[in-house]
């Protein structure tokens, strides 16, 4: 499981705004909102060149296809920002900073942020190169699906390939899917049918590592109101972690159960990925959930944090119960409909 574009510009040591074609901040990591003694919540909604002190908006800055990258010093509130500029693809632009000291430091600072801009337009090539194929293969499936009858069984797996396409588009969206404004849409979706989309995404990896998946199913649950894709990319990649982490041959078991609430609010549904590994130490419980953490028995915990930001922004929880030597069980707490 990789971390997410949002964990690595996350802990640069250089501040990273996004803007979008408009040159409003849509994202700002915590280097950005310290150096610029804001919260990054109010650096987001900002003109970038204003937040920055800028004499001329980005586009004034000689920034093409054939010139991507423009490397600025800014003078703001005294001080002098090291500044690169990056055209992500004609669909916005990145800015990765550091305000500059004087003295024998001035030099390193400067080449470090040549070194994390470098990272940021690294992520940007990749997935612009990724779009590439991903829209060859969409084609391919559009051809074959229109050679097949309506009522062909085969469509099914040019469905479940589309949904493979649509999770690496995601992936692929590069940083400027940081910035984003949030269109998460909540409604009823049927849990079973949230656990076998992700059951299907992984069923090859699954396979491939001789992992069992078991799901029990309860066909009374109550729905749960959610932001379908963002709760399907939780589960996969939660049950990606749980097929890492377990031991070969073994298998993960997936359940869920209802948890009642008072006065006439909706229940929770919680659904459970319990792998059969090694498990985590009491340590490694409380930094499971940050980026690019490993635990000292393997990979079990790298990725969970992006899993949680999915299941967060539909209203729920992340929760982790583990035992040394015996495995873990990853618990997802989601809102239920409201009582008819």
């Amino acid at each position: 499981m990789t971390p997410s574009d949002r964990d690595v510009l996350e802990i640069l040591s250089a501040g990273v705004l996004i803007a979008d074609l408009r040159e409003i901040v849509r994202y700002a990591n915590p280097a950005a909102a310290l150096q610029l003694h804001r919260r990054a919540a109010d650096c987001c909604g900002q003109a970038l060149p204003l937040l920055l002190g800028m004499s001329l908006p980005l586009a004034d800055h000689d920034i093409s296809p054939e010139q991507p990258e423009v490397r600025l010093e800014i003078e703001q509130d005294g001080a002098t920002l090291g500044a690169t500029i990056i055209r992500l693809a004609g669909r916005g632009y990145a800015c990765v900073f550091r305000r500059v000291e004087d003295g024998r430091g001035a030099d390193r600072q400067l080449l470090r942020v040549e070194r994390e801009a470098a990272m940021v337009s690294m992520i940007n090539s990749f997935a612009h190169e990724v779009r590439n194929p991903l829209a060859s293969i969409q084609a391919t499936v559009d051809y074959l699906r229109g050679e097949l009858d309506a009522a062909d069984p085969r469509r099914e797996h040019l469905h479940r390939i589309e949904r493979q396409i649509r999770r690496l588009s995601s992936l692929a969206d590069g940083p400027l899917a940081l910035g984003r404004v949030s269109s998460s849409q909540r409604v009823a979706c049927e849990v079973a049918a949230l656990i076998d989309t992700a059951v299907t995404a992984v069923a090859a990896q699954s396979a491939a590592q001789a992992i069992r998946i078991s799901v029990a199913v309860k066909s009374d649950m109550p729905r749960v109101v959610v932001d379908e894709g963002d709760v399907v990319e939780a589960l996969t990649e939660l049950l990606d972690n749980a097929i890492s982490a377990s031991v070969r041959g073994s298998a993960v078991a997936v359940s869920h159960r209802v948890v009642p609430s008072d006065r006439g609010h909706a229940p929770r549904v919680v659904i459970e990925i319990e792998d059969a590994g090694l498990g985590m130490e009491r340590g490694d419980v409380a930094q499971a959930l940050r980026p690019f953490y490993t635990t000292k028995r393997g990979a079990a915990g790298v990725g969970l944090s992006l899993a949680q930001r999915f299941i967060q922004a539909s209203g729920g929880r992340l929760g982790i119960t583990t035992r040394a030597g015996v495995g873990t069980v990853l618990q997802v707490d989601l809102p239920g409909e409201e009582p008819a």
